[in-house]
């Protein structure tokens, strides 16, 4: 029992270096303000990269912080195609802060991240990311400001088209499913 406690002590300890380094980035002590940044983080990455990028980036996480990455993932829907101001929106939520400090707080932890991976993990990762979600999570500051206002460019209306042909295959799907089970019990009775 004692061999167990120090191999979990020791996975707490790396996980909570990891979340210190990340709220020095953040500028700030408080652990639980960065623990859910990092979680939201995490999540916001991960729903963006396929399944086996997903394991590779998750490899470099230390087992506790991989087992947050990992918590809630659905690897059917990935990637998740977004636009900027749903994914802020998104991450915001997670994290509980506001819209304003999301480009900061998401451009912190991209540092942090930097710092404690191998050497060009996170780029190797973003390069899998589209490119308006990359330039976010970028470390070097250069995150884009807010959107004030939802663009109607090309690229958001295929986000939306994308969006609704996932609801709508989904339906078809279990629309699908549920005829084909009321089916069989008709077809065992005309043979009976």
């Amino acid at each position: 029992m004692r061999a167990r406690s120090h191999a979990l002590a020791r996975a707490e300890h790396t996980a909570y270096d990891w979340l210190t380094t990340v709220a020095q980035h953040l500028g700030t002590q408080d652990c639980d303000y960065a623990f859910r940044v990092v979680r939201a983080w995490l999540h916001a990455v991960r729903d963006r990269l396929t399944v086996e990028g997903a394991a590779h980036f998750a490899a470099q996480l230390p087992e506790i912080l991989r087992g947050v990455f990992y918590d809630g993932w659905t690897p059917s829907r990935v990637p998740v195609k977004t636009d900027v101001e749903d994914f802020l929106r998104t991450f915001c939520q997670e994290a509980m802060i506001s819209v304003e400090d999301a480009p900061k707080a998401v451009s912190a932890v991209s540092a942090a991240m930097r710092q404690m991976f191998s050497a060009g993990q996170l780029e190797s990762a973003l390069l899998q990311v589209p490119n308006h979600i990359a330039r976010l999570l970028r470390p070097d500051g250069a995150a884009p400001t807010v959107p004030r206002a939802r663009s109607s460019s090309v690229d958001d209306r295929l986000s939306e088209v994308e969006r609704q042909l996932r609801g709508l295959t989904e339906a078809v799907r279990a629309l699908s499913q549920k005829l084909e089970r009321e089916r069989e019990p008709a077809a065992a009775s005309s043979i009976g």
